[in-house]
């Protein structure tokens, strides 16, 4: 799905594919919900800005790979928020969370599940000359298997937190609320 539209809301639906499943063009805001992603590698792309709660995200291959793949612009705050939503895969210990397209992507797995399949020690992975500790990508109070506290996986303090909800990353200039 090639998504290039502001204020987009994607509701119980189902993106199947394996390689670059959903992209998110810069000029999208997008919030999914009680929905299904399913791919292989940077199946969730792009520089837009999208919301994903409460809706389950499986790797399919069982060697893992890299989830998602954000190219944000550094100037702008956000970018990919996964939220209390669950991570599954066919894999053990082989899938991360995500690599930057470009220096400066933002992703944030808040309040989510992860399964087995997440790498525990290095959940972030490099892309090219891009890499993950020159992106803005961080964890909050995840749970599940395949979720742990160690240096590799930036966390967001509760203040921190406070800046990074799903209305923050959707409201723009105009102050737009699907929630």
């Amino acid at each position: 799905m090639h998504l290039n539209a502001d204020r987009a809301v994607l509701r119980n639906v189902r993106l199947l594919g394996d390689q670059d499943t959903f992209l998110v063009n810069a000029r999208t805001r997008a919030y999914v919900v009680n929905s299904y992603i399913e791919g292989t590698t940077d199946f969730i792309f792009g520089d837009g800005t999208v919301v994903i709660n409460a809706s389950t995200i499986h790797e399919k291959r069982s060697t893992g790979s890299a989830i998602t793949a954000a190219r944000t612009d550094p100037a702008r705050t956000y970018g990919f928020l996964i939220y209390r939503s669950t991570v599954t895969g066919t894999g053990t210990d082989n899938t991360t969370l995500g690599r930057p397209w470009g220096q400066g992507a933002q992703v944030l797995y808040r309040e989510s599940t992860l399964s087995n399949t997440i790498k525990i020690s290095q959940p972030w992975t490099n892309m090219g000359d891009a890499t993950w500790q020159n992106a803005r990508f961080s964890e909050y109070r995840n749970t599940g298997a395949g979720a742990t506290v160690n240096s590799n996986r930036p966390q967001l303090s509760d203040a921190q937190a406070a800046n990074y909800t799903p209305q923050r990353y959707l409201a723009g200039a105009d102050g737009w609320n699907p929630l």
